[in-house]
C-alpha cells in the first residue's frame, strides 16, 4: 500500500496521478479523495493506521476537479464524513459539474494539458455529490490542530490550500504547484490567469517548513524557502 508519513500526524496516500492526504489530528481528516475508484486504496491506508472509516471525520476538498473528487460519493457513503469546499467549488459539484472552462499557462506541458482537458469535455455528468460545509478564506478547521484554509483562485474559481502549523508548517497545495517530471511548476491550466498571479503573490507570502503536492512528491525541510522566489518568478509569466 502507497501509505508513506510526510512527518508527523501527515500521510501521503499515492492514488496514481495524484495524491490524497490523511491529516491524523483528533481523528482523521482526509483531503482530497483522488480519481473515481480509489475509495478501496482510501480505506486500507485508514486501517493501515489501524483506523476504521468511521475514524475520518471530514473530507477536504482543494478543488472541484474529478481527480481531486472522483471518489468522493463513495468515500463520504461508507465513512459517514461531510464534505467541505469553497462555495464556488462547492456549488458545481453538487450539480455534479466537475471542470469550467480552462486556459493553457504559457509551454508546452501546458498546451498539452489543456488539450486532454478539452478532448474530455462531452463526458456525461456525473451525479451531484452533497457538500455539507462551505469553507471561507483564512478558515480554520475545527479539530485540525489549526489547519487554515487559504483561497487561492486561478486554477479554478472555489481552489483552495490548507496550512498546518504544526511540524514547522505544512502546506497541503492542491494544484496550484506541482512536483512533476521537470521539478515544481505552477499549475498547467488555470481558468482565470488574473485570479492565479495573485494567488502565486498570496503563496510567496506564506511559510511552511513542508508542502505536501496533489502531483508529485512532497518537499520536507526548507519548503517556502526554496520556493518563494521561483513563485516570483512565475508571477510574470502569468500577465
Amino acid at each position: 500500500m502507497a501509505l508513506k508519513q510526510v512527518v508527523e500526524g501527515v500521510y501521503l496516500l499515492s492514488l496514481g496521478f495524484v495524491n490524497a492526504y490523511l491529516l491524523d489530528e483528533d481523528g482523521l481528516t482526509l483531503v482530497d479523495t483522488g480519481i473515481p475508484g480509489k475509495e478501496k486504496q482510501i480505506f486500507q491506508a485508514v486501517a493501515e493506521l489501524g483506523r476504521s472509516p468511521a475514524d475520518i471525520k471530514q473530507i477536504l476538498i482543494t478543488h472541484l476537479h474529478r481527480d481531486h473528487t472522483g471518489s468522493l460519493a463513495v468515500v463520504k457513503k461508507i465513512s459517514g464524513a461531510p464534505a467541505a469546499a469553497h462555495a464556488a467549488d462547492a456549488a458545481l459539484i453538487r450539480r455534479g459539474v466537475f471542470a469550467r472552462d480552462t486556459l493553457p499557462a504559457p509551454g508546452l506541458v501546458g498546451a498539452l494539458v489543456s488539450r486532454a482537458m478539452k478532448s474530455g469535455k462531452n463526458t456525461p455528468l456525473a451525479a451531484g455529490v452533497e457538500v455539507e460545509q462551505e469553507i471561507v478564506d483564512g478558515q480554520v478547521i475545527p479539530g485540525t490542530g489549526g489547519l487554515r484554509a487559504v483561497a487561492t483562485p486561478g486554477h479554478t474559481a472555489g481552489h483552495l490550500v490548507f496550512l498546518w502549523p504544526r511540524q514547522g508548517g505544512v502546506l497541503f497545495a492542491g494544484d496550484v504547484l506541482s512536483r512533476l517530471f521537470v521539478g515544481v511548476r505552477h499549475s498547467p491550466i488555470y481558468e482565470n490567469y488574473l485570479d492565479a498571479r495573485n494567488s502565486l503573490k498570496i503563496l510567496a507570502g506564506l511559510e511552511y517548513d513542508t508542502i505536501c503536492f496533489s502531483h508529485g512528491y512532497p518537499i520536507v525541510g526548507g519548503a517556502s524557502a526554496a520556493l518563494q522566489p521561483k513563485i516570483i518568478k512565475w508571477m510574470d509569466e502569468l500577465i
